[in-house]
């Protein structure tokens, strides 16, 4: 009765137990980014970049979870995500001492990371230019980390 408790059924703790388990890389690949780079706009090109590449490797789980059925695990997989990008938005914010609500502006740039990384990781796995892909994506990354310092310097 307490693992129903807790879990709906096995298919559900398996989701949360591979949720977390990307999470866990999902900092991992954070934290050494931060640990070779100084500049804020390279911080942000790397970790855009990152995760990217995070939500393309687990594609097939993510799809998984989408297919389910099974909203639940889907939503904590999404507000992990958001809650880590949420972190690092923060950081950024105070390295510049940019006074603005961050939860807005990780919110802001969440829910469009979120969705262009479910595309970016489609187009990976059903393009045959898997090399265009990644260049795109590097000069979108490129593109929104110039953005993102432009817009903490101008105030």
């Amino acid at each position: 009765m307490t693992f129903y408790h807790y879990y709906k059924d096995k298919d559900n703790l398996l989701a949360l137990a591979s949720i977390n388990l990307i999470n866990e890389e999902y900092n991992d690949a954070y934290k050494k980014i931060l640990k070779k780079e100084t500049d804020p706009e390279e911080i942000e090109y790397q970790s855009l970049l990152a995760t990217y590449d995070w939500v393309a490797k687990h594609y097939k789980q993510i799809q998984n979870l989408i297919h389910k059925g099974d909203t639940f695990p889907m939503e904590i997989f999404k507000n992990t995500l958001s809650n880590n990008y949420g972190k690092y938005i923060n950081e950024l914010i105070k390295s510049v001492g940019y006074d603005v609500p961050s939860d807005y502006l990780s919110i802001f740039f969440f829910e469009g990371l979120y969705g262009s990384c479910l595309y970016y990781a489609e187009q990976l796995k059903n393009k045959k230019d898997k090399k265009k892909v990644k260049e795109d994506i590097k000069k979108l990354c490129r593109f929104w980390a110039k953005l993102i310092m432009s817009a903490t310097k101008e105030n």
